[in-house]
């Protein structure tokens, strides 16, 4: 039985962890699967294995701008023309990918998966960018992460068939969940407006009956992050410890007596929920949008 050729288009792999945790899993337990990932932007991809062919574009050199996201778009055309033969399937788990991956399914003829992880805007998705918004419309193959995204598709796409499952954890990775409690709380996510760390710390200074809270992740603003270091300048209940690996990410939620999910818009899914209730370590979160199924299903 010959393999299935599967080409990944997608903007950058070092995103949020659902997206890394399901192209993570595909990869290394795929035996009649071949991956090509073609990477579109500068951005470094971080999933490491000798399964997962590697095809970089010129333009990922460059960081993307309007005017090279066209350019790009025009050179994806020509560059997938000499690669044709070997693809079988198209497979975007985001926004520009879509309509690259979309586009090309449709010249060339190939069958094409859009693995959706949200959308961006959450209840405002009425906002969503017009092209985005056209390309989920034509799509005819989709996997959703939550029922509560496939809701959300639907009121797009009423006509395509659309599949929901759930993100997983590799459990192989997480062996720390007898550890003991070192600290009171933890937040793991990105450090932005909408994952929202600066609530959490503010909550606790007003709470302020513990001793030690730990922060990790990508700061993604600065301009937020100048906020929050102002926030817990002199305050030494409170570390950032920045960007930690995933297996010692694991160990300092395994470490903490309560996970916080401060998030101010509905989550699709929330890895982090189900990475608490792995170590436990008790999970403090908002019943909405992935995560109150989530909760259903613990």
């Amino acid at each position: 039985m010959n393999n299935s050729n599967v080409l990944l288009i997608d903007e950058n792999l070092n995103i949020g962890g659902g997206v890394r945790t399901v192209i993570s899993s595909l990869v290394e337990n795929s035996e009649l699967i071949n991956y090509y990932y073609w990477m579109l932007s500068k951005k470094k991809y971080d999933i490491n294995s000798s399964k997962l062919i590697i095809i970089n574009s010129i333009l990922a050199q460059f960081k993307m701008n309007k005017f090279l996201k066209i350019i790009l778009f025009f050179y994806s055309i020509i560059f997938f023309f000499k690669i044709r033969k070997k693809i079988d399937l198209i497979y975007v788990h985001q926004p520009y990918s879509l309509f690259v991956g979309y586009t090309l399914s449709k010249i060339y003829n190939k069958k094409l998966v859009y693995h959706c992880h949200g959308l961006s805007g959450d209840a405002q998705y009425n906002n969503l960018n017009i092209l985005y918004k056209y390309t989920i419309r034509k799509v005819k193959n989709i996997i959703a992460i939550s029922e509560y995204v496939k809701k959300q598709i639907q009121d797009i796409n009423k006509r395509a068939n659309i599949s929901f499952i759930h993100n997983g954890l590799d459990i192989s990775k997480i062996e720390s969940k007898f550890a003991e409690k070192e600290y009171d709380f933890i937040f793991v996510g990105r450090i932005n407006k909408l994952k929202d760390p600066y609530s959490f710390i503010s909550s606790l200074q007003e709470y302020n009956k513990f001793k030690k809270a730990i922060i990790i992740g990508k700061i993604e603003s600065k301009a937020y992050y100048n906020k929050i270091k102002e926030l817990i300048k002199g305050d030494n209940k409170f570390d950032y410890l920045g960007v930690k690996e995933y297996t010692d990410t694991q160990v300092f939620i395994a470490k903490s007596k309560y996970i916080i999910v401060p998030s101010n818009w509905n989550e699709p899914f929330g890895m982090v929920v189900l990475e608490g209730f792995k170590n436990k370590t008790l999970v403090i979160a908002r019943r909405d949008g992935g995560i109150g199924e989530i909760i259903d299903r613990s």
